[in-house]
């Protein structure tokens, strides 16, 4: 096999790997990074809300294998997440260990890689943001969530509380795990549902 057709081969292997995992459609096979220096993430549809200025408050590293459903569709892919003085940064991966892309969040910038085009619905900011909901301790977004929706602590879990009173997302700890482990997350507002198996 030549370069060129080893590349081409190691192109289509990414694509169809990425396709399998988020069922959208994904041209060429090029790597594309940005960076928002004011990283915002949907609440719930139509309400938006600026991340948190702090990503995380200690060390800690963790590898899983995240199950998400949506519409009838079950997707897997493997996340690396690391936290290290602050900066936290997650790789994610197929199953297999293709790497699709990178996030990295430093309290103030959030910078993607993603190592295959990636559809606009897959955003590192809606992602960072849900694990900040699960990990970052509640003062910390007592100013950030708009007014009126505030995180509450459960017997199991949190969960996302909009004016009304309903449950936007909801999340659950694994009993008995130090620090506290997600088994579940489901967000009711845009209905998906997310499963973490600890690698």
């Amino acid at each position: 096999m030549t370069g060129a057709q080893k590349d081409r081969s190691q192109c289509k292997a990414l694509r169809l790997a990425a396709v399998g995992l988020m069922s959208f459609g994904l041209w060429g096979c090029t790597t594309q990074s940005m960076t928002l220096t004011v990283p915002t993430f949907w609440v719930a549809p139509g309400v938006e809300a600026t991340l948190p200025t702090v990503a995380c408050l200690s060390d800690y590293g963790q590898k899983t294998l995240l199950t998400a459903k949506r519409d009838g569709r079950t997707q897997r892919v493997m996340t690396v997440e690391v936290c290290r003085n602050g900066d936290y940064t997650m790789d994610v991966l197929t199953p297999t260990g293709m790497a699709l892309m990178t996030v990295h969040y430093d309290g103030k910038q959030l910078t993607t890689k993603a190592h295959v085009p990636l559809p606009k619905e897959l955003e590192a900011s809606q992602m960072v943001a849900d694990v900040l909901l699960a990990t970052l301790p509640i003062e910390h977004w007592a100013n950030v969530l708009p007014n009126g929706y505030h995180l509450e602590i459960t017997s199991n879990g949190r969960m996302v509380v909009d004016p009304k009173g309903k449950v936007v997302e909801r999340m659950i700890y694994n009993e008995g795990t130090t620090p506290a482990r997600l088994k579940s997350l489901t967000h009711e507002a845009f209905g998906y549902t997310l499963t973490f198996r600890a690698l």
